[in-house]
């Protein structure tokens, strides 16, 4: 035979390859790159790991989760996955041939990047990264200073990287600040995860909202910083009388607690948890709302299935409401600082201001003060989409975005 085409089928597309020869034997074979993923497949197994593995695998944050998912869905790519934990710099450096780096809010003052500054050098790959973002107040994040090692991995980033995808123009801004040039605005990857979702389907169940009688509302539990507290006390109120779920992503005392392996120190947490967000609510009563309303997910897909039953998902969590949005349902971010806000425009997303909670007087009032355009959220998603294939299609990577 003088040729023989192998052809490997994807949901998004069919890769053709082409091989020559009379034999399999020395066959010079055209193939895709293989790409080394910083990050989960979008799922842990909590069982085997444990509580405390378990969080430190997915970054602290499950909301890593939503982007990393995303990430290796997308990517039709051969892909190894790696964390953080389990970096073997011998076998990724002879098996990958470009590094992809799903971001978050990682322009961080308070985080030094050294250590990813690190994997770049000793894989020394071509770099792929999108949905790098800053984390500072609101109005304050022009004026952010970064950690030496942060500085270390952006000038690697103008090295290894054509194009770095930020998450909207403040983190853009300070991205240029610290000489990386080669930065656009692409959202988060987590925007990515649905093909379907359209703007006058999130407005559908916006609008469904005011002629229900009683809904099943899942609220976003944040990581309560001092200046969120008042809005946090805010939304557990207005919600006191909806069912749903609290979905937690952060803090190992309360899935401790939710998951019945707590100890003194999470229970003395939990009692200060309830004097910040119920104040009023005996002890007892706030414990047994948590223990069986309270929920971490350590799957993605499980996660944006879920959220997209409910009839809607608020809180100070982003990544919370994407995932309802990206599961067909409906998800309202509380933007509370630079990174919420600017990400929830950037894409387009529903969304309402910390002080917005505070002030309404019920949860209709609070719905109707939802900032959301459908046509600007179609608009932005495209716009948006040929800045993340652009991030992403480099270096022989191919993807279904």
């Amino acid at each position: 035979m003088d040729s023989i085409i192998f052809t490997f089928m994807d949901s998004m597309r069919v890769v053709n390859v082409l091989t020559e020869g009379q034999n399999f034997k020395g066959i010079n074979m055209k193939k895709l790159p293989v790409v080394g993923i910083l990050g989960t497949n979008g799922s842990v197994l909590l069982s085997e790991l444990g509580n405390e593995a378990a969080m430190e695998e997915v970054g602290k944050n499950t909301g890593n989760l939503l982007f990393q998912y995303s990430s290796s869905k997308n990517i039709l790519n051969p892909k190894l996955n790696f964390s953080n934990s389990n970096v073997r710099f011998d076998i990724l450096k002879n098996n990958i041939d470009v590094l992809v780096i799903p971001a978050a809010n990682q322009l961080n003052p308070k985080w030094d990047l050294s250590w990813w500054a690190t994997i770049i050098e000793k894989l020394d790959k071509p770099v792929v990264i999108a949905g790098l973002g800053a984390q500072a107040k609101i109005g304050e994040i022009s004026s952010i200073r970064l950690p030496e090692g942060t500085v270390r991995f952006l000038h690697l980033l103008k090295e290894r990287a054509v194009y770095v995808g930020m998450r909207g123009q403040g983190a853009l801004q300070v991205a240029d600040k610290y000489g990386l040039h080669n930065a656009i605005v692409s959202g988060c990857p987590s925007n990515f995860i649905n093909p379907v979702i359209t703007g006058a389907s999130i407005q559908s169940r916006l609008d469904k909202l005011a002629t229900k009688k009683s809904l099943i509302v899942n609220r976003l539990v944040g990581t309560l910083e001092e200046y969120t507290r008042e809005a946090e006390r805010a939304l557990f109120g207005l919600l006191s009388e909806n069912m749903g779920r609290y979905i937690y992503q952060t803090n190992i005392s309360d899935l401790n607690f939710i998951s019945s392996h707590e100890n003194e120190e999470d229970l003395n947490f939990i009692d200060w948890e309830a004097n910040i967000i119920a104040p009023g609510l005996e002890r007892a009563e706030y414990k047994r709302k948590l223990k069986h309303r309270g929920q971490y997910f350590f799957s993605a897909p499980a996660w944006i299935d879920e959220a997209g039953k409910a009839d809607l998902n608020i809180g100070m969590r982003i990544h919370g409401a994407v995932a309802a949005i990206q599961g067909g349902g409906l998800g309202v971010c509380v933007a509370f600082d630079a990174r919420t806000l600017e990400l929830a425009e950037t894409m387009g997303y529903p969304y309402v201001m910390a002080a917005d909670v505070v002030a309404a007087k019920n949860l209709a009032e609070l719905l109707r003060r939802v900032r959301f355009d459908p046509d600007l959220f179609d608009k932005k998603r495209n716009e948006l989409r040929v800045s993340m294939k652009l991030c992403f299609e480099q270096f022989g990577v191919e993807t279904a975005i």
